[in-house]
């Protein structure tokens, strides 16, 4: 049995180690995608019009907070699980196991929260009628063809922007000038991307409860097999100096 225990703490300590690495690397993504979502956010700040509150509404700064929280935390626990797992130290493991449950209750509340933002942007935007699109006016229209990478409101209906585009970082050509006809429109398009979303944040969510699972339960075995070892250690001092205080011969 004490075999097998000791087996089970270094799966586990193996496993922190590995796993906190892991997070460290989707952390760096998530805080960089934040930071992307949030500029491309401020990019459409200007954009007004017919379509200029559905675009506000999207809520893509809420979501970009979002993902920069969990960035930021999770790189924080990964640090503190990597040097709990590799160092078997009882406070970092202590902190890891206290911030791997906040983790969990902020995966299940933010993630909520961003799976309802992106369903009710994707509901506001499937209401867009084709009216509404050709009433809006051509910076609305580059502004949401750039952020979709579709055009018009239909394929091949004539509808696009096809001018200069100020929402292309690296050019002002505007790929609608030549690939209207075969480019998906952005009423279909916009549903895709919001489900894709949707279903990316689902996924997240059910994998990271996983991980924080088995996480929470291979901390805890280090942190109880570290802690016997220290009491070992002391009940060992303590019979080797002896009540007198005198050095006495451990027994065999």
């Amino acid at each position: 049995m004490s075999f097998f225990r000791s087996c089970m703490n270094v799966i586990g300590r193996i496993w922190l180690v590995l796993i906190n690495l892991g997070l460290l690397v989707v952390s760096g993504f998530a805080i960089t995608s934040g930071v992307m979502l949030l500029r491309s956010a401020k990019s459409g700040d200007s954009v007004s019009g017919t379509l200029g509150t559905l675009t506000a509404s999207a809520n893509t700064k809420d979501i970009a907070a979002c993902v920069l929280v969990f960035g930021c935390f999770f790189a924080l626990t990964a640090i503190a699980g990597c040097i709990g797992g590799i160092c078997a130290v009882s406070s970092f493991l202590s902190f890891y196991i206290g911030a791997v449950g906040l983790d969990l209750l902020m995966l299940l509340g933010l993630g909520g929260y961003a799976l309802w933002k992106t369903f009710r942007a994707r509901n506001e935007w499937m209401s867009v009628s084709v009216d509404q699109w050709k009433l809006a006016n051509d910076q609305d229209k580059d502004f949401l063809q750039q952020a979709f990478q579709c055009c018009g409101y239909i394929k091949g209906d004539g509808t696009a922007y096809t001018g200069p585009t100020k929402y292309n970082a690296t050019s002002t050509v505007n790929f609608c000038a030549t690939d209207a006809a075969t480019t998906t429109g952005c009423h279909d398009q916009g549903y895709s991307v919001y489900s894709g979303f949707a279903v990316l944040f689902l996924i997240v969510m059910v994998a990271g409860v996983i991980v924080c699972g088995i996480s929470l339960a291979a901390a805890n075995t280090a942190r109880r097999k570290r802690e016997l070892l220290q009491r070992g250690f002391q009940a060992a001092g303590r019979r080797e100096v002896g009540p007198s205080g005198v050095k006495q011969p451990l027994m065999a």
